[in-house]
């Protein structure tokens, strides 16, 4: 079996380096022959210089050589690069290929899953796509600190065989039939870890947090039981678990992104100074559309929206929440 990775970032090439490790051949495609070469040099994944990379991992930019013989193609590519990833692989596709994303991202104007957006792209790909999600800090994955994620797809024996390639004694592979229940908890979780960030900066502690934290869930649970997923998903590893690591991490970007937001920084010059995509940001956008479809209340993504978007003060929106969330 070959598997190749899409997306050279911290996070497709932590995923690279534990399927290879694992002893699955393994491809790890860059988006061109310099990034191939950096990579290569370095010999570490980005943005975690400390940690080298597997001996037994392949690093091409010849996406029209590998992806023809692959049979696991695995995207971890930002969520707003999706459709330019897409339109890079060629159609001369093994018919058994299976897709996995591993994107924790919605399209920004529609709300539109990423497994959506492959099978519309993709059409072979219909009835093979698998998503991944769950409580994992690229770093702590990398440096084999036990972590856990969920394999999604509406065909369980495919969850089982893409769960033989990623599971090891540290990486422990939970799979579900609830591919709209897993892949909206790992989007959502993201908003709320941009507000509990904010809570982060303005020093407010984690009795406040907390509230913005159990508040959080609560329109996470909204959102995913309206749009076709399972409550019981939502409290799980790519729900709950997730967001309580995303929340309360110091490696999470997306509360890193909120933290820097509460101590009074704006959002282009926050964005504009990290080295990594901070996934919430857009999900808040896509939120704000499906909640608007679905005609859902949901104060406390709708004050997120506010301050990163409208240019709200922080303070009056999150006093404004914890004296709603107290009532």
């Amino acid at each position: 079996m070959l598997v190749t990775i899409i997306g050279a970032t911290s996070w497709g090439t932590t995923l690279a380096n534990l399927i290879s490790s694992n002893g699955v051949s393994t491809v790890l495609l860059t988006r061109s022959e310099a990034e191939r070469t950096l990579l290569e040099n370095n010999n570490s994944i980005p943005s975690l210089e400390d940690i080298p990379l597997s001996t037994s991992l392949e690093i091409s930019s010849d996406a029209n050589t590998i992806l023809p013989k692959t049979d696991v193609v695995v995207l971890a590519v930002p969520s707003n690069r999706i459709q330019e990833n897409l339109e890079r692989i060629p159609h001369n596709l093994k018919d058994s290929v299976i897709f996995v994303s591993g994107i924790k991202g919605l399209n920004s104007s529609t709300g539109e899953r990423m497994s959506s957006i492959i099978e519309r792209n993709i059409p072979i790909a219909k009835n093979r796509i698998v998503v991944l999600s769950g409580p994992n800090l690229s770093r702590e994955i990398a440096q084999n600190i036990p972590s856990s994620t969920v394999i999604a797809c509406e065909n369980l024996q495919l969850a089982q065989t893409i769960k033989s390639i990623f599971n090891n004694r540290n990486f422990g592979i939970h799979t579900s039939d609830d591919v709209t229940g897993v892949e909206l908890g790992g989007a959502f979780k993201n908003i709320i870890a941009i507000t509990a960030g904010i809570v982060d900066g303005m020093s407010y502690g984690a009795n406040s947090k907390s509230i913005i934290v159990n508040k959080g869930i609560n329109e996470i649970l909204l959102l995913v039981t309206r749009l076709g997923g399972k409550a019981e998903t939502v409290f799980g590893l790519s729900g709950l678990g997730d967001l309580i690591a995303t929340c309360f991490s110091l490696l999470s970007r997306n509360r890193y992104v909120g933290e820097q937001i509460g101590k009074g920084k704006q959002l282009n010059e926050i964005v504009n100074n990290m080295k990594n995509v901070a996934e919430g940001i857009n999900t808040t956008q896509a939120a704000l559309v499906l909640a608007n479809q679905h005609n859902l209340n949901l104060p406390l993504i709708e004050g997120t929206g506010s301050i990163l978007f409208n240019n709200s003060n922080p303070h009056e929106i999150i006093n404004m929440l914890l004296s709603k969330f107290a009532e």
